[in-house]
């Protein structure tokens, strides 16, 4: 999303200069705080607290579903597995301090059993070629798929429900600044787009 939103900007209001930085959302929120940020997009995990600060505003843009990538062997079937199927499985995991660590940890937790993490990355890209080799399973929220090898399966989750946010986030107050103001309509235009597609 923030590529295409960035590029809308640029289209649009060619002397905005954009700079873009990675963080996990809880130090976005205190860059945004310190003044160091005036945008986030931020992720929220269901299992996880969500962000609750008097002066940031979060603004709601996608629900994405959280999604199981499993080896193209993986034993036949299309439809929702439950979380628990897939215990007896070795994992691929987030950092630590990556929130979706916590958050499959958590989840993990819900379904009964504690998950055998033999490989970490947060690198998508990495994950998707450690499932490819059939070294584990993992999940991966649905906007991930950009990055995805085309040898692996994906299939939905239930019990638990999972799913992952995504919003973006400012001072209270400032979304009324020109720059600001371009950045989140931008965000807001290509998740409208992203929403479309999935439709």
């Amino acid at each position: 999303m923030v590529p295409a939103a960035i590029a809308h900007c640029r289209a649009e209001y060619p002397d905005l200069r954009v700079l873009l930085s990675e963080d996990q959302t809880g130090d976005a929120i205190a860059r945004l705080k310190a003044g160091e940020l005036d945008v986030a997009l931020i992720y929220q995990y269901n299992l996880l607290p969500g962000v609750r600060d008097a002066g940031i505003k979060v603004e709601h843009l996608i629900d994405e579903p959280m999604l199981a990538v499993l080896p193209a062997g993986f034993p036949a079937g299309d439809g929702p597995l439950a979380l628990a199927e897939l215990s007896e499985r070795p994992w691929i995991a987030a950092h630590r301090d990556d929130e979706l660590r916590p958050m499959l940890e958590r989840a993990c937790a819900l379904a009964g059993f504690e998950p055998q993490l033999d490989f970490t990355s947060s690198d998508y890209t990495v994950v998707f070629a450690l499932v490819e080799a059939s070294l584990g399973v993992s999940l991966v929220p649905r906007l991930a798929l950009e990055s995805m090898s085309t040898d692996i399966q994906l299939r939905a989750i239930t019990q638990p429900q999972l799913s992952r946010k995504v919003s973006v986030a400012f001072r209270a107050g400032s979304g009324r600044h020109p720059a600001i103001a371009t950045v989140i309509g931008a965000l807001r235009e290509v998740a409208a787009e992203v929403v479309a597609e999935w439709d």
